[in-house]
């Protein structure tokens, strides 16, 4: 017998999920994922219930600040009009700076093991190799998640370095200060 997980995965996959840029229609999405993240039992990213308090309107916002900035983009994974997974490639204002992005990637907890955070990076790495401006991508990742350590390896990331006790975390039982990993790819 299949789990629940398993089967929605399934089901996601035969039913074709398609990563895009999000619009506006997807605020409301937007905002349930989000909450589906900070309520995840084991949660490996900075979104927290008790600090994400944000509403459809300034999910909106959002959507449209990515969608007007020349080096920055919000994809989604759409399964079925659900938004199952994100990644968002953030771009510099800095001259200094701004040949480099800082990628976000997560996938909602009940489409994980499917594949579909590969499918996310791989969109996401092929639209920043397109942008001639564009020529790293950096992220951080939590050191316990290593999951996303090994994804984002296989894509050619290599750790650059390690910030200690980088997040707080206040929400966890255990230590919740954690270090995180400064990964980036060169394009």
């Amino acid at each position: 017998m299949f789990s629940t997980k398993e089967l929605r995965a399934v089901v996601s996959w035969l039913t074709a999920p398609m990563i895009r840029q999000a619009v506006d229609e997807d605020a409301a999405g937007l905002l349930a994922y989000f909450q589906a993240l900070a309520a995840d039992e084991v949660n490996n990213t900075g979104i927290r219930s008790d600090i994400f308090q944000q509403t459809v309107e300034e999910q909106g916002a959002l959507i449209r600040r990515y969608a007007h900035a020349p080096n920055s983009r919000l994809f989604v994974l759409d399964a079925d009009g659900k938004i199952a997974g994100l990644v968002k490639m953030t771009g510099s204002g800095s001259p200094k700076t701004s040949h480099t992005v800082d990628l976000s990637l997560n996938v909602h907890p009940d489409y994980r093991g499917a594949g579909f955070g590969s499918a996310l990076l791989r969109h996401a790495l092929t639209w920043a190799y397109n942008q001639e401006s564009i020529r790293r991508v950096e992220l951080d990742v939590l050191t316990r998640n290593e999951g996303a350590l090994r994804l984002y390896q296989r894509f050619g990331f290599q750790v650059e370095g390690r910030r200690r006790k980088a997040y707080y975390l206040f929400d966890e039982s255990d230590d919740a200060y954690v270090d995180v990993y400064v990964m980036a790819a060169l394009l």
